[in-house]
């Protein structure tokens, strides 16, 4: 009996079992790729811009910039919940109060329940301050009005 052909199925066996491996590993490792985190740039009303980051997926839950400080394991919780409507394009006719709030501004970028995340937010008018402070990834503000029933 030829060992040649027995030699060659035994390698092109093996060579199967390590392509089939891999392909395991990668897809693995690309379903748990960043399912939640996001960077948030933060510039106050002196035009001062901050950057932090908050990476859900990590255990423990890490967070940098000025969202070190905060509770992140609560802050990932809280975005989560928000999800599907986290950034979500407005209505286009939805009314506003046209009272500037203030000049901050802020943008996150980054996944949230996989989605991918690029919004901008500001406090321009009284729908967009809404907006903003139903979102926790911002510091505080300086001098802060709290509106009535907006608390």
């Amino acid at each position: 009996m030829n060992k040649k052909p027995t030699k060659k199925l035994l390698g092109l066996i093996i060579l199967v079992l390590l392509i089939g491996i891999g392909v395991f590993i990668g897809l693995t490792l690309t379903s748990k790729k960043s399912n939640t985190s996001v960077a948030v740039t933060f510039t106050n009303k002196q035009g001062k811009t901050q950057k932090a980051s908050l990476n859900c997926d990590q255990k423990p839950v890490v967070s940098t910039g000025f969202l070190k400080e905060e509770k992140a394991a609560s802050l990932c919780k809280t975005i989560k919940r928000l999800g599907a409507s986290f950034g979500v394009q407005k209505e286009p006719d939805r009314i506003c109060a046209q009272v500037f709030v203030g000049p901050e501004r802020a943008h996150v970028t980054g996944r949230i329940n996989g989605r991918e995340v690029d919004v901008r937010f500001t406090r321009s008018n009284a729908c967009e301050a809404n907006d903003w402070d139903k979102v926790p990834l911002f510091p505080p503000l300086q001098d802060e009005v709290k509106i009535l029933g907006n608390e």
